[in-house]
């Protein structure tokens, strides 16, 4: 029996079936060199109007990474540049979010990854950590455990 899931998705060719160029991104880029979209994404962010929403999404913890790959990926499918051009622009871009941060005095995250690695102590350092305290300690100061009785139907009973 066929899945019903399985004939949910797009019927192939159905991308075809517009009017070539009805697409922005069917249609030739705006914004052609590395130069000219660095000079629309500057003009663009450092707008009055844009730069408060900017910073805000830095205050609330997005990453500047996501913040530009948003912003990379927008300008693509809205057929402004090319996704070469914005793999080039990429840079530029975080330099000028980072920019908007610190002019803002915020303290931003530039990407989650390294933020994960900063914070996490590798396991080899968190060993030998441990061995210390535990050296340190000495045993008699250690709480004991007590053996508890067994219990349960499989346990065994003591001689009365």
């Amino acid at each position: 029996m066929i899945d019903p899931k399985f004939l949910e998705g797009p019927i192939p060719g159905m991308s075809l079936t517009t009017e070539p160029g009805n697409r922005p991104w069917e249609n030739p880029p705006m914004l052609v060199t590395v130069q000219d979209a660095a000079d629309f994404f500057t003009q663009r962010l450092l707008d009055p109007e844009i730069e408060p929403d900017v910073a805000s999404a830095l205050d609330k913890g997005l990453s500047v990474e996501v913040i530009t790959q948003q912003l990379m990926m927008s300008a693509v499918m809205e057929g402004y540049q090319t996704i070469d051009i914005a793999e080039l622009v990429n840079p530029i871009v975080r330099e000028l979010v980072m920019y908007i941060g610190d002019i803002n005095e915020i303290d931003y995250v530039i990407s989650y990854g390294e933020n994960q690695k900063k914070e996490r102590v590798p396991l080899k350092i968190a060993k030998e950590i441990a061995k210390e305290v535990m050296q340190e300690q000495p045993k008699e100061d250690m709480p004991m455990e007590e053996e508890a009785a067994p219990k349960g139907l499989m346990a065994r009973r003591s001689a009365e």
